[in-house]
């Protein structure tokens, strides 16, 4: 019966049959989106993280990780969460495996470095390709240990040599590589080279983020606070400054500084810390040491080096620079809060605005300046000073002299007279280094 209605109505047959099509295409749409949805379901895989680069505020620069067990290099962007730029394959490296300790044993460092130049090819041998870029090698750990040898860099092929599949120590990448590195790296380029390279999970990278950074910061509330018994700690028994100062000397020239500057300031920003697997963390901030009289600015590298599930620090190198201008319009302020202090006989906060150095017209030192004061301010306790025409005139960076029109008034003193204040500073903090006043 089915067959003769086919054969009678051809219409009904291809309509049925169409029924029959479609219902498959729409299955078949509907497999295909269940697995689609069953695909977007699945947990995506972590996103891993350089463990060999922590910042707590860069979000620019580049650092080159040299992986020697899969012979790969990789270009990271400095950032909080790090970013893997980009990464060169098939490496050439030290003839003899493990890390280099002494001249001719052809073999790769491991540690923190830097690049300190760009050789062009028109200046070097054949067998150095299309560029170099030296590494200073050895390092102040290296140095420390004994290690030695010189020349180690980071450079091309000679695509002549097709034999060639080592080097006596340097890194070489392919030519192509060497001239794109060109153009993303340059002269003090944080170079890191590691046996393993450490990629972990975003929480392990965080857990690890605070303990490294961690460490430069208690080192830096040690120093600043005059901390001796946690500083002791945080250096290693073989640490040697830049000035070849061994710990013991070190220390005893640090609590020597502090006996005269009391009033201090230390810190630390542009922070990049540097970890090397097995032995090495290198923290490169800019530094501002900040005291009466002293108004530094410089860029400062510290060494650590592992000593058990500890770091401690055994060298340091530091670099000079410009100091930072005191913004002017911090001076007025600062001399609104003196007067304030001092209207309200706050004796502390009136004496903490002069520096460590000052001395009165009468020659009295900060402590008998303190205590000349504190008499006063219990004999005049009704005392009110006020300052008119205010005149700031910058004599440097961080140095103003700031004049105006004093008037002192009490129940047993009345006079006015033109005040001079010498202030100076850096950061955050100023200090009337100097001052005079003369009868109007």
């Amino acid at each position: 019966m089915k067959s003769a209605r086919y054969k009678s109505h051809p219409e009904s047959q291809e309509s049925e049959m169409q029924a029959i099509h479609d219902k498959g295409r729409r299955s078949r749409a509907g497999l295909a989106l269940l697995l689609l949805a069953a695909l977007l379901a699945q947990p995506a895989a972590a996103k891993r993280y350089p463990a060999h680069v922590f910042t707590p505020d860069v979000n620019e620069g580049e650092v080159l990780l040299v992986e020697k067990a899969t012979r790969t290099a990789y270009l990271l962007d400095i950032k909080p969460l790090p970013e893997t730029r980009r990464a060169f394959k098939g490496l050439m490296l030290g003839e003899n495996n493990g890390r280099k300790y002494h001249v001719g044993d052809k073999r790769t460092p491991e540690g923190i470095y830097k690049v300190t130049t760009f050789l062009p090819d028109e200046v070097l041998d054949a067998r150095y390709g299309s560029g170099a870029f030296p590494l200073d090698y050895p390092n102040p750990i290296d140095r420390l240990k004994g290690r030695n040898g010189s020349g180690i860099w980071l450079h091309g092929r000679d695509d002549n040599d097709k034999d060639k599949q080592a080097t006596l120590g340097c890194v070489a990448f392919a030519n192509h590589d060497i001239r794109a590195l060109r153009q993303m790296i340059a002269p003090q380029t944080p170079v890191v080279i590691t046996s393993k390279a450490d990629f972990v999970d975003p929480d392990t990278y965080q857990r690890e983020r605070e303990r490294i950074l961690g460490v430069l910061e208690r080192f830096l509330q040690a120093w600043e606070k005059g901390d001796f018994e946690q500083l002791d700690a945080l250096i290693d028994p073989a640490f040697r400054g830049a000035d070849g100062l061994d710990k013991r000397r070190w220390l005893a020239r640090k609590k020597r500084i502090f006996q005269h500057q009391r009033q201090r300031t230390i810190k630390a920003d542009h922070i990049v810390a540097l970890r090397e697997n097995h032995e090495q963390v290198v923290f490169d901030f800019t530094q501002s040491y900040c005291a009466a009289n002293i108004n530094s600015r410089g860029r400062k590298r510290l060494f650590f080096q592992k000593a058990g599930d500890s770091l401690r620090l055994i060298s340091e190198e530091y670099r000079p620079l410009p100091p930072e201008p005191l913004p002017q319009e911090k001076v007025i302020p600062f001399v609104k809060r003196w007067l304030a202090a001092w209207n309200r006989r706050d004796l502390d906060g009136y004496v903490n605005s002069y520096a460590e150095s000052f001395r009165d017209s009468k020659g009295r030192d900060i402590r008998a300046f303190r205590a000349f004061k504190k008499i006063i301010f219990g004999r005049r306790p009704d005392h009110r000073i006020s300052a008119e025409n205010l005149h700031v005139e910058r004599l440097g960076p961080a140095r103003f002299k700031v004049s105006f029109v004093q008037h002192y008034r009490s129940g047993e003193l009345n006079d006015t007279g033109r005040k001079t204040l010498i202030v100076s500073g850096c950061g955050d903090r100023l200090w009337i280094e100097q001052e005079a006043w003369s009868r109007l």
